[in-house]
């Protein structure tokens, strides 16, 4: 079965502005194990063995909190004794921010436009800082949230861009490459990749630090052309801030979704 689209999950946020939009879930829909493809887990595998220093950091400050978090985890998922065998069957990423909201280490298989290694130590308001208008906007609620997250707790939220392809690699480059738009907009159309991320907060009890998780997830947008999503997702599109249409590309690629969006479009 295909994933849904993001917009249209039950209780995700409906709206095109910034907000963070975190619903509460239990530990065990959080975390529960990834049906990934046979091929997505041999891609995360080779990514730890190919691009190790830039996908995966675990120093000794890292193993009070990994241990935490193995504590707090459903079985059989406790049963993974290192921080790349859990992430690997977990989710595509997998962050450890300490009590100060610094990123310390994790590991980073499907990134979308960063790197672990560029980004060790950065504070929150550096890790958002490439998002047009996002600290500015999202930065007092996101300091508010961690400050005030109860061990134990859960949060998970939704988030997406427009991609050139369906690549899980994609820490360098533009999302947007020159020769795709370099194409014309029916082409565009053709190409055009939908990329989304559901991200999960949590803290085990025992620790302050926390653990972000970032599932990936995409599809050609074709294959939203014609079906009842398309209004939908027209709708969000409309109600996008300045800042959020360049932060998801929307300028870039405006002609190939009105040729996609039009009525009676067929995919």
């Amino acid at each position: 079965m295909r994933e849904a689209w993001p917009f249209l999950h039950r209780g995700q946020p409906r709206h095109g502005a910034y907000r963070l939009g975190l619903t509460r879930v239990d530990l065990t829909t959080l975390l529960a194990p990834d049906p990934a493809s046979a091929a997505r887990l041999r891609h995360r595998q080779a990514q730890l063995k190919t691009r190790r220093h830039q996908c995966f950091a675990a120093p000794a400050s890292l193993d009070a909190p990994f241990l935490a978090l193995r504590r707090a985890l459903p079985t059989p998922l406790h049963r993974a004794d290192d921080l790349r065998a859990l992430s690997t069957g977990l989710c595509d990423d997998l962050c450890f921010l300490d009590e100060d909201q610094r990123l310390r280490g994790g590991v980073l298989t499907a990134p979308s436009g960063w790197r672990l290694d560029d980004r060790l130590g950065q504070s929150l308001a550096r890790l958002h800082e490439p998002v047009p208008g996002l600290w500015p906007t999202l930065g007092s609620a996101m300091t508010r949230v961690l400050d005030r997250l109860e061990p134990g707790q859960a949060f998970m939220r939704g988030n997406w861009f427009f991609y050139d392809a369906m690549d899980w690699w994609r820490a360098e480059g533009p999302a947007l490459r020159p020769a795709f738009l370099r194409l014309p907009p029916e082409d565009q159309a053709q190409r055009l990749v939908l990329r989304w991320e559901r991200q999960g907060l949590f803290r085990p009890r025992g620790s302050r630090w926390t653990m972000f998780f970032i599932r990936v997830h995409h599809r050609p947008l074709r294959d939203l052309a014609g079906t009842a999503a398309a209004p939908a997702f027209k709708a969000v599109l409309e109600r996008l801030s300045a800042d959020e249409q360049a932060s998801r590309r929307v300028p870039l690629v405006a002609p190939a979704l009105r040729a996609l969006l039009a009525p009676g479009t067929e995919a």
